[in-house]
């Protein structure tokens, strides 16, 4: 522990051929994050974990931390963050749902290549996005966005998305320019447990009207 006056210089971050700092911050005050499986996860008794991520730029003094608030956004510049928390959630799961970090069945380990998330954008929340890593064919690593729809199976919100049996669809999706993902692919998921999930990626432009299964590419994550 470091004990530090208000005011003090702790650090120093810049300079020719840097072009990012990461900037973070924890708090064992405030009540731990909900994430689906806490095992997935390690904890500390000061609360130096995940469990109690926060936001620096919330310490900041009101001046400051306005100011620091306004550069929140998009990385371009182009598009800001307006809706609160305005720097974003650490944590998206919602347990006996689509929604939040799914891990590839059987994996271990710190590495975040092989997993998934079904997540809310961190810039505009009112858009879905899955952000792929290397465990679903037909579409490479990368964030696929979608406007999400309150019901039915086409688009449905994922925290609407229940392990009910159904199958459901995505289509239209669309990279971080807004242009249309190429080449054109729809996504199936399925809640097949509370804490199990099938993806599947198949080359179509639309949905269609249904029942959909899957085919010989899918892929099952677990929480």
């Amino acid at each position: 522990m470091i004990e530090l006056q208000a005011g003090e210089v702790i650090g120093f971050a810049g300079g020719e051929g840097h072009l990012a700092m990461d900037f973070g911050a924890f708090d064992g005050r405030v009540p731990p994050l909900g994430f689906a499986n806490p095992a997935r996860f390690w904890s500390d008794p000061l609360g130096l974990d995940p469990y109690h991520m926060v936001c620096p730029i919330d310490y900041y003094a009101p001046e400051i931390r306005d100011q620091l608030r306004g550069r929140l956004g998009e990385f371009t510049g182009q598009r800001p963050r307006t809706v609160e928390p305005i720097c974003g959630e650490v944590e998206q799961d919602e347990l006996g749902t689509a929604q939040g970090t799914w891990y590839r069945r059987g994996t271990l380990g710190p590495s975040e290549s092989p997993h998934l998330a079904l997540v809310h954008d961190n810039v505009d929340p009112s858009l879905g996005v899955f952000s792929f890593g290397t465990s679903v064919p037909g579409l490479g690593p990368g964030v696929y966005f979608f406007h999400p729809q309150t019901s039915g199976r086409i688009n449905l919100d994922f925290s609407r998305v229940a392990a009910d049996g159904s199958v459901y669809c995505y289509a239209s999706l669309f990279g971080r320019s807004g242009r249309p993902v190429s080449p054109t692919r729809t996504i199936l998921i399925q809640l097949t447990s509370e804490t199990t999930l099938r993806i599947e990626t198949q080359d179509a432009a639309e949905c269609g009207p249904g029942p959909w299964g899957f085919q010989s590419d899918l892929a099952d994550f677990e929480r």
